[in-house]
């Protein structure tokens, strides 16, 4: 029996019940698909930073291991960030 569509008082009687939880988003990702975008950023983030070793390696070829740690004391730029990287490329921090 459903009831009047000018009625507002009387609820359903044979009301939709929901599922347990909580309902799910459209465009939700699967599992899978979350998974292969984590890997998609991991492994673009270690290709950015092999190319960030070899940049500092080249920049500081020469360079003493003390004035590379001025060098990240003392400035607050890409030089400081690749002088940082080499100091870990020859103390065995970075492969």
């Amino acid at each position: 029996m459903a009831r009047q569509l000018e009625d507002k008082v009387t609820g359903e009687l044979f009301e939709v019940r929901r599922g347990r939880g909580r309902p799910r988003k459209d465009g939700a990702l699967t599992g899978a698909q979350r998974q292969a975008r984590y890997q998609a950023k991991r492994n673009a983030d270690q290709v950015r930073r092999r190319g960030m070793v070899a940049d500092a390696e080249r920049r500081f070829e020469g360079y003493e291991l003390e004035t590379l740690e001025f060098i990240v004391h003392r400035k607050n730029d890409e030089d400081a960030r690749l002088a940082w990287v080499e100091i870990g490329r020859r103390k065995g921090w970075i492969l």
